[in-house]
């Protein structure tokens, strides 16, 4: 069923090909085809995670910059698998397709290290999350004034647990009795504790949303951990088919 090429050193596939070589093979085809949209996803995770983060101003926190890399990494690594994939199926090359096994594993080790990391840090994040929003309010008026005026805003709330937080703030000092404008629903150039004052603290919604963010990057690894362990299956099919030739 294969045949070496005495100019290339390469195998390629007799014209009449076993059944169950041939359909395996287009298996892996159609496969491939799916696994350029996980590769293409995890590019867009990455990307959309450093973006989502910075619209909450904590572009300083070391998980952010960790699983955008691990994203882009996955990315790669699920790329190079498609070209060894690819090759090692149409010239049916057992080399290449033990190199796309350990390829492929190194990809699953990755994810599900993510997936992992991500759920025995998601206490730490909440602290974290907390301490960024009150640097932020720290530096209020001098720096960072309008991420934290788009938080507030945008999630309806003021301060790191409730409004009182700015009481204690350098800016707070120079303000007595006042909140800025991004506390009130209207957005008034100076805020007061009020009726008009929103009366939830920005950790939790903040919080909420990051670990939503968080919720779509590990079920979507989940799944591109289930495609890979497919894909490994195939292709240790494929070597054993091509091994039994």
């Amino acid at each position: 069923a294969v045949v070496s090429t005495q100019s290339t050193g390469r195998e390629k596939p007799l014209k009449n090909d076993p059944p169950e070589n041939k359909y395996t093979r287009w298996s892996i085809y159609v496969y491939n085809f799916f696994l350029f949209f996980f590769a293409v996803t995890f590019i867009y995770l990455g990307v959309w995670f450093i973006f989502k983060m910075q619209s909450l101003g904590i572009t300083n926190l070391h998980l952010v910059i960790l699983i955008a890399i691990l994203c882009f990494i996955v990315a790669l690594l699920i790329m190079i698998s498609q070209v060894l994939l690819c090759s090692g199926t149409f010239w049916q090359n057992r080399t290449t397709l033990y190199t796309l096994l350990i390829v492929m594993w190194i990809v699953l080790v990755i994810e599900c290290f993510v997936v992992i990391w991500l759920f025995n840090n998601l206490e730490t994040y909440t602290s974290e999350v907390k301490s960024q929003i009150t640097s932020l309010m720290t530096s209020y008026g001098e720096d960072h004034s309008r991420t934290l005026d788009n938080i507030q805003y945008d999630y309806d709330c003021c301060g790191v647990l409730n409004y009182r937080d700015w009481y204690n703030t350098t800016w707070g000092l120079k303000h007595p009795h006042q909140l800025p404008g991004s506390c009130c629903k209207s957005f008034a150039s100076i805020c007061r504790a009020n009726e008009t004052a929103s009366r939830q603290g920005c950790a939790e919604p903040v919080s909420i949303t990051t670990y939503t963010v968080f919720a779509i990057i590990v079920t979507f690894t989940l799944l591109a951990s289930f495609y890979q362990v497919i894909g490994i299956s195939l292709s240790y099919v494929l070597t054993r088919v091509i091994h039994d030739i």
